[in-house]
């Protein structure tokens, strides 16, 4: 997360998160467009604050990677 974190205020505002998007972009091959990156933002931030913390910025991955059937229980 610090490496997305450009103001260093501990979240990820929508920016942020566009960049870093663009960073996933290249190592996918997947492009965001405008209205997916609004809508992945939007389920980042849970309690819609319009910014993203740490523990967010984890449990959007932890589903993502659940409903892809690639998280191993431990």
């Amino acid at each position: 997360m610090e490496k997305f974190d450009q103001n260093k205020n501990g979240y990820l505002e929508v920016d942020e998160v566009r960049k870093m998007t663009k960073m996933m972009d290249h190592s996918s091959g997947k492009k965001f467009e405008e209205s997916e990156l609004q809508v992945e933002f939007a389920r980042m931030d849970a309690n819609m604050d319009g910014r993203v913390d740490f523990d967010e910025l984890v449990d959007y991955f932890t589903r993502k990677m659940k409903a892809s059937g690639r998280y191993l229980e431990a």
